[in-house]
């Protein structure tokens, strides 16, 4: 087992830790330290024209499995259509981004290694604590916070970074 005590857990579908992360809400499921900082595995929805900038991940590994929706992915040179059922693989210091193409998306995010780095940690520093699990009313993130705060966790946003 790879959980803080040893001990098994189970959440349903809406349950676990939900922030408003970049107009998307995101529910944790696992994070690092339920996984002794091997992982963390969140749930993202987030619709059409939301997506966050082109960036580079430099301490992680990033997968996704698409459970509702469809998207691009630009991942390196390399662009992906991906709908219901997809995986994605993204390994660190690969520049990447995605396209929503469907009104909402939904998809299981793993991210690896967790730890103080880890995108869990991120996430909950520059989101907030989700008041209802909807989405947030969508505003213009502040660019300079979230190049700071990324910055902290390896994380470097790409020119032309714009909302």
């Amino acid at each position: 087992m790879m959980t803080q005590e040893k001990r098994g857990y189970m959440l349903r579908e809406n349950e676990g830790q939900a922030y408003w992360f970049l107009n998307a809400l995101v529910l944790t499921k696992a994070s690092s330290g339920q996984s002794e900082n091997a992982f963390a595995l969140q749930v993202i929805t987030a619709t059409r024209g939301q997506e966050p900038p082109r960036h580079i991940h430099y301490h992680q590994d990033e997968w996704f499995y698409i459970i509702e929706g469809t998207m691009s992915i630009h991942c390196g040179d390399d662009t992906w259509h991906a709908e219901s059922g997809a995986f994605v693989c993204m390994p660190r210091g690969v520049p990447h981004s995605f396209t929503i193409e469907s009104e909402q998306l939904k998809m299981l995010v793993i991210t690896s290694p967790g730890g103080p780095k880890g995108f869990d940690a991120f996430v909950q520093e520059l989101g907030r604590p989700a008041e209802q699990l909807t989405l947030p009313e969508p505003e213009k993130p502040d660019l300079q916070r979230l190049r700071q705060i990324a910055q902290k966790y390896d994380i470097e946003i790409l020119p032309p970074a714009a909302y």
